[in-house]
């Protein structure tokens, strides 16, 4: 019986494996067993190895130097040229491996590029994924990507999901892949099986050199589509992936504040709900009433869109709020405030997930923490006039 694999679980499966490889690898067991490195724009270049694990976040971010240890990175645009004599975990926007890693290399991330030498396993979650023929992967490939293109050598086997996949390099062993379209190419050696799912029969090259059986077999009855279930997949990472962003810039430009609104969430949080409610109540209705104004119609706008931003960040500063109290339960106070604000987005976007308790804890993330922000700006407004004074 041919083997089938099915794409859901593949794909939440692989968002696991990040989560809970950052929850875990947050918490260093010494303070001096880590570098934190946290800015806009990031560059380790120091022309000697560093002898730690890196932890490090940032808008454009570049490693250079040899890491012996393991690296967790955070940003916009991520580069690895140094080898890693560890791990390494990455989520970003546009990520590059081009050195040696000894470890497993675990990725989530928009665009990613891959040219080299990964000697255990690479699992990735990604728009769009390439692997250049100078790359060598020695165990197995995992991955959920909208659009793969592999050319390169691959140790054992190739599990996952892609909307379009295409294999044209040499894998010891099997292909299990669920795709829309699956292509493999003149330069493909496969010494094991190829078992795939897909709607629509492989573009298998006459010159490809498959050395076992090929299976085949449509998608069960009733199952969602390959694409939707990347796209939902793909989507929560994306979610992740860009509250992330925002919450740097936001937690790195503005501490301060961000301290403040922890404080009245901590210590006035029915204060900070009845903000919240009269927030989320009166804003609409000024906005509404200002819109019928020929003068006040740009204001509104700028009300309105003030309205929605600080909804939609209000998952920053309510998850940095909670990943801070639970790393405190756990006696971790000298986290860094990044992996507080990863804990506590993970939480709450995996929360709101849950049939019946995903609207309740939406709805009490943007009322408490609406009205924590909005008491926060109102205090230091007051506290600046009084000053002015």
């Amino acid at each position: 019986m041919s083997s089938v694999v099915n794409l859901r679980p593949i794909s939440w499966l692989l968002l696991a494996i990040f989560l809970i490889s950052f929850i875990f690898l947050q918490i260093p067991k010494k303070a001096e067993a880590a570098r934190f490195i946290t800015g806009n724009n990031v560059k380790v270049d120091n022309d000697k190895p560093l002898k730690d694990d890196l932890y490090i976040s940032g808008g454009s971010i570049e490693v250079n130097d040899p890491i012996d240890g393991d690296i967790v990175a955070f940003g916009g645009s991520i580069i690895v040229n140094g080898d890693v004599d560890g791990d390494v975990i990455i989520v970003g926007g546009q990520i590059d491996i081009n050195s040696r890693v000894a470890g497993t290399v675990r990725i989530a991330g928009g665009d990613i590029l891959v040219k080299g030498d990964i000697k255990k396993d690479l699992v990735i979650a990604s728009g769009n994924l390439t692997l250049t023929e100078k790359s060598k992967i020695g165990r197995d490939l995992v991955l959920g990507s909208a659009r793969s293109k592999i050319s390169s050598k691959v140790g054992r086997r190739i599990i996952g999901g892609s909307s379009s996949m295409v294999i044209d390099g040499t894998v010891d062993g099997d292909v299990v892949v669920t795709a829309n379209e699956l292509e493999i190419g003149d330069n493909a050696v496969i010494t094991g099986d190829v078992k795939y799912t897909s709607e629509n029969k492989a573009d298998i090259s006459s010159s490809a050199d498959i050395q076992g059986k090929i299976h085949s077999r449509r998608p069960p009855v009733g199952r969602r589509t390959v694409s939707r279930q990347i796209a939902s997949a793909l989507n929560f990472a994306v979610s992740i992936i860009w509250l992330m962003v925002l919450g740097t810039v936001l937690l790195a430009l503005f501490p301060g504040y961000a301290y403040r609104v922890n404080e009245n969430l901590d210590d006035s949080p029915w204060k900070s709900f009845i903000w919240g409610i009269l927030s989320l109540i009166l804003t609409p209705i000024i906005a509404g009433l200002l819109i019928i104004t020929i003068i006040g119609f740009p204001i509104a706008l700028i009300i309105f869109f003030i309205y929605l931003f600080g909804i939609y960040v209000t998952k920053i500063y309510f998850g940095h709020y909670l990943g801070k109290r639970i790393l405190v339960r756990l006696r971790a106070t000298g986290s860094h405030w990044f992996w507080s604000l990863l804990l506590g987005i993970v939480i709450i976007l995996v929360l709101a997930k849950i049939p019946i308790l995903g609207p309740i804890v939406r709805v009490v993330v943007v009322i408490f923490g609406l009205g924590a922000i909005v008491l926060s700006l109102y205090e230091m407004f007051t506290e600046s006039r009084s000053e002015d004074i």
